[in-house]
């Protein structure tokens, strides 16, 4: 499923000069990251989002789109290392966008994109801020929640039991 953009857009973003065109995929996502946000409602631990049919599929059709433009601009990079280093959702500036849009897909029973980008928010905030973060232990709960979701009992339980212990180490006993 790709966005196809307006010829006048495609070509505005192919002709900007590199900077730019990083800016503009970067404000891309950003927007994209707050607009799910905007429609995400926390249950408990568990993250919905209560859309229409054709609502989550612009915002999937979006989410392609972003991470279409993220590796044609990657692949440019690697030709020219001396730019910038490679964008990926779920790790550096893209770290929060991520982990939201990781929620996003869990919720509409899409694990197997899930599952991958939050692990990639999980291992860049602990690598970040350590395991004995509150931001860590929730990503670490959203992992477990998906291995969960995907029937993987056993790894879930550990990995939802670590995040809980280290939440406990955290907050204390209360």
């Amino acid at each position: 499923y790709y966005l196809s953009l307006h010829p006048l857009i495609a070509d505005w973003l192919r002709l900007r000069n590199d900077n730019l065109r990083i800016d503009s995929i970067k404000e891309a996502v950003f927007v994209l990251q707050e607009h799910i946000s905007a429609h995400m409602q926390q249950i408990g631990i568990d993250r919905v989002f209560p859309l229409s049919f054709e609502h989550k599929a612009e915002i999937l059709s979006h989410i392609n789109a972003c991470e279409g433009h993220l590796r044609r601009m990657n692949r440019f990079t690697n030709s020219h290392s001396d730019l910038v280093e490679p964008l990926t959702l779920g790790t550096g500036v893209f770290e929060h966008a991520g982990d939201v849009i990781s929620a996003f897909f869990k919720d509409h029973d899409l694990a197997s994109k899930a599952l991958p980008l939050a692990n990639l928010v999980l291992e860049s905030r602990t690598k970040r801020l350590g395991e004995r973060n509150l931001l860590t232990c929730e990503a670490m709960w959203h992992v477990g929640y998906i291995l969960e979701q995907e029937g993987d009992i056993y790894n879930a339980q550990d990995t939802i039991l670590k995040a809980a212990t280290n939440r406990r180490v955290i907050l204390g006993a209360d």
